[in-house]
């Protein structure tokens, strides 16, 4: 049987012949430009060395008439495909108030997003917590949302429920056997930030004052491993803190505390009264500090002062730490949020805060 040889299509070849024919004619009328209009310069040297009987097509097509020709036409011409980019959504900044059920219990939070930040970022919280017999958003007036807005963090502010955190501390009334579970509700907010506002699961800070720094104090204890940092004023931790606490890992911790406080002793105690009901006791706060210098794997401390007008503030810092431990220690201050022109609580844990986050 006669071998059957592939049949060529003679129109291919002389279509591609004609082609080529007229491109060669537009060749040597015009020079050809770039993109800028400038003539580009040809090299016939490089034409030259190229082998006229060479194929640049593959093995199984150098036998087609015109098949080289035709492929190199349409590679010069063909159009660079493109790919739209989609503009990132923008998230919706502003306040607004979240509400859950921890326990059986109606929660419930402020939350503010910062502008100018999209769906795909992730960015730091900062939890706020009050004091006995606060609300959440009246922290605002400590001014973190001004110093949160540009830098892109989300701050929230909770309420307690029935305006008490259960922070822990022995003999704390009525909250003693409470089945009202803080920590709980603590991670839950986070949970919730993080699904729902595009909070970053691993920078998230709590800070608080009084009764918020003791609840800040048993998060710091009992949750670890879902903290960047803690501030607390006016606040240490409750009288068995050094059983109870058991953090994970080392967690930097700031503290703010006046040593002639009346309502949260500075050396530990009982704390004072509120409407007639017991407050509990706490540790001192030298007690806290020797607890989380031990967790953080400080060698040693140095003080520092920063203020000397009165009252005197001076930095006690932590040596060798694996994690920050500071103490801004206001001899002669009382139960505050320390604001003045020698020494700004906010600024101060602002600072901290922005640094380990």
């Amino acid at each position: 049987m006669p071998v059957r040889h592939p049949t060529h299509h003679w129109w291919a070849g002389a279509a591609a012949a004609l082609l080529l024919a007229a491109c060669a004619q537009a060749s040597a009328a015009t020079p050809p430009t770039d993109v800028a209009g400038g003539h580009l310069e040809r090299s016939d040297q490089v034409l030259s060395d190229v082998d006229p009987t060479a194929s640049w097509l593959a093995p199984e097509m150098s036998g087609v008439p015109g098949a080289g020709a035709v492929t190199l036409v349409v590679a010069a011409n063909a159009p660079v495909p493109t790919t739209a980019v989609a503009a990132p959504t923008m998230r919706p900044a502003g306040e607004r108030t979240v509400t859950t059920l921890v326990g059986g219990v109606d929660r419930r939070w402020m939350l503010v997003v910062p502008p100018n930040t999209t769906e795909r970022q992730r960015l730091p919280l900062l939890i706020v917590l009050h004091g006995v017999g606060g609300k959440g958003p009246a922290m605002q007036r400590l001014g973190f949302d001004k110093l949160a807005a540009p830098a892109g963090y989300i701050v929230a502010y909770p309420d307690a429920f029935g305006g008490s955190w259960n922070d822990g501390r022995p003999g704390m009334e009525p909250l003693v056997g409470s089945p009202v579970d803080d920590v709980a509700f603590l991670r839950e907010l986070i949970s919730r930030s993080v699904a729902e506002a595009g909070a970053d699961p691993t920078r998230i800070a709590i800070a608080g004052f009084s009764n918020g720094a003791l609840m800040a104090s048993r998060a710091a204890c009992d949750m670890t491993d879902q903290l960047a940092s803690v501030v607390l004023v006016s606040g240490a931790g409750p009288r068995d803190m050094t059983q109870r606490c058991k953090p994970s890992r080392p967690l930097p911790i700031m503290v703010v505390f006046g040593t002639a406080d009346t309502v949260v002793p500075y050396e530990g105690g009982q704390v004072a009264n509120s409407g007639g009901k017991s407050r509990g006791q706490v540790a001192p706060v030298r007690e806290m500090l020797d607890i989380w210098r031990g967790v953080n794997g400080c060698t040693n401390s140095e003080s520092v002062p920063i203020a000397a007008s009165s009252p005197a503030v001076t930095a006690v810092r932590g040596t060798g730490c694996r994690a920050d431990v500071v103490h801004f220690k206001v001899t002669g201050g009382g139960h505050d949020w320390v604001s003045n022109t020698w020494f700004d609580t906010t600024t101060e844990a602002w600072r901290f805060v922005s640094t380990h986050l």
